[in-house]
């Protein structure tokens, strides 16, 4: 995958993971916000390896949080008025909390689980008014259990 295609890759990721990303709202108060944060995507951990990306937003503070998850790799990007910035760091699932569980068997139950990341305390879906990504939340819940017994 070259650096276009790569960086074309964590876009379209981007907009899969939130509705927020293709707002004008979002493109008003970060006019390059999509940008930077494929970009810091490509040049950190690469778009190949992604697992899943979580968004949050306040645009009246205004504030950005993206968390991208890559293997063995979290990647958390902020953005506010004053520029942007993010940090790589080794995933360390320290605790996982479910507020439901999936059903084993038949149509999903709401499902919703916080997570202590070293540090960082996300809750699935970090957006409570996203629901893009529900149908998959207990993948994600999986991925990440997954993580934490390997610890």
């Amino acid at each position: 995958m070259d650096l276009e295609q790569s960086w074309q890759r964590a876009a379209d990721l981007l907009h899969a993971s939130s509705d927020v990303w293709a707002t004008p709202e979002f493109a008003a108060t970060f006019p390059h916000g999509i940008e930077y944060v494929a970009s810091a995507i490509v040049h950190t951990i690469g778009a190949e390896e992604i697992d899943w990306i979580e968004t949050v937003t306040d645009l009246e503070s205004p504030k950005a949080q993206v968390a991208v998850f890559a293997d063995d790799l979290l990647v958390h990007v902020v953005l506010t008025q004053h520029g942007f910035g993010y940090e790589v760091r080794k995933l360390r699932v320290l605790l996982l909390r479910a507020t439901s569980t999936p059903r084993v068997h038949g149509d999903e139950a709401p499902f919703a689980f916080v997570a202590n990341l070293d540090g960082l305390d996300m809750q699935f879906p970090w957006d409570a008014d996203n629901h893009k990504q529900d149908g998959r939340l207990h993948e994600h819940f999986q991925r990440l259990l997954t993580v934490l017994r390997a610890q």
